[in-house]
């Protein structure tokens, strides 16, 4: 598993904020490799600080006021191809996304804290023929068999096909449990439709984590071998640190459910700003691992990294 640890300030920054200094963000990646185009498609989500004084709200450009999609050739360089703001949506923040291309469509799963206080946060879906040319006049809810107290509050989802099945991950909110935020997993034979599938993290022999207690947040995963899965998650035991998460790594033997392999401490963190590393996303490229995560720089702002991982 050392093979996997590495210290991200010697990641390369690929994407910056807008600003510099606390509350100015950009991250919770999500990168799909088209091996028909021989493109990266990377989504991110902007955030700039929070007002001192009142709510945010689907008008202002305050918090996640928008995400964009971006292209690139060589998974470093990227240009902006699409973007959306969150009083597009009528949103109060953006969050994470996924996409994926089945066929010959492409589909993203948008996360997004509505205004209203049930359901807080909401994940939809829409269909384009490029990720260019997604269209969030036409997001739909997504078709699947969550109960209604696990659809209160779901964000940051996370979608793979792993053989024949598709598996999508949300983070969801449990009503008075410990960890109030984990991960839970659906499953799909066509990537429309899903089947609740159980929670990754509780219950399961070996994912007890004193310092994820509060939080903890499956942020990007891959197959290793036929018989063992990798990946990563975020967690936090304190309330203030909730969007200052450190990260770990986990392993499974199926995409069902994972040990936490650091469980003592965070393996990744960041020796400025908030100390935050967050939203680790491994993407498997040629001979790689290629892993983009967010990183606090010294004045607070979270940066964009990439780094590479002989496999």
């Amino acid at each position: 598993m050392e093979k996997y640890e590495f210290n991200p300030k010697d990641g390369q920054t690929i994407l910056e904020p807008e600003g510099k200094g606390k509350g100015y963000w950009i991250g919770a990646p999500f990168v799909y490799y088209d091996e028909d185009l021989k493109k990266f498609f990377l989504y991110v989500r902007l955030r700039n600080p929070r007002p001192k004084v009142g709510k945010v709200n689907p008008q202002d450009t305050r918090r996640g006021y928008k995400c964009q999609i971006l292209e690139s050739d060589n998974g470093i360089n990227f240009k902006v191809i699409w973007e959306t703001r969150k009083h597009q949506i009528n949103a109060r923040s953006i969050e994470g996304a996924a996409l994926i291309k089945i066929g010959k469509k492409y589909r993203i799963f948008q996360s997004y804290e509505s205004p209203k206080k049930v359901p807080r946060w909401k994940i939809k879906t829409t269909i384009a023929d490029h990720p260019s040319k997604f269209n969030y006049e036409h997001l739909e809810p997504v078709d699947w068999d969550l109960s209604r107290i696990k659809a209160l509050s779901i964000k940051d989802p996370l979608i793979y096909k792993f053989g024949k099945k598709f598996f999508l991950y949300i983070d969801y909110f449990r009503v008075k449990k410990k960890p109030f935020g984990s991960t839970g997993v659906l499953t799909s034979l066509d990537g429309k439709k899903f089947k609740w599938e159980g929670d990754i993290f509780v219950k399961h022999k070996g994912t007890k984590c004193e310092w994820a207690s509060l939080l903890i947040r499956l942020t990007g995963i891959f197959q290793e071998n036929p018989n063992r899965y990798i990946g990563f998650f975020d967690g936090t035991d304190e309330r203030e640190k909730i969007c200052d998460e450190k990260a770990g790594i986990l392993e499974g033997r199926t995409p069902y459910k994972f040990r936490i392999i650091s469980s003592d401490a965070p393996k990744f963190s960041s020796e400025y700003g908030s100390g935050s590393v967050r939203y680790l996303f491994a993407l498997p490229f040629k001979e790689e691992i290629w892993i983009y995560y967010e990183y606090s720089e010294k004045q607070g702002e979270h940066v964009l990294k990439l780094y590479k991982i002989k496999n």
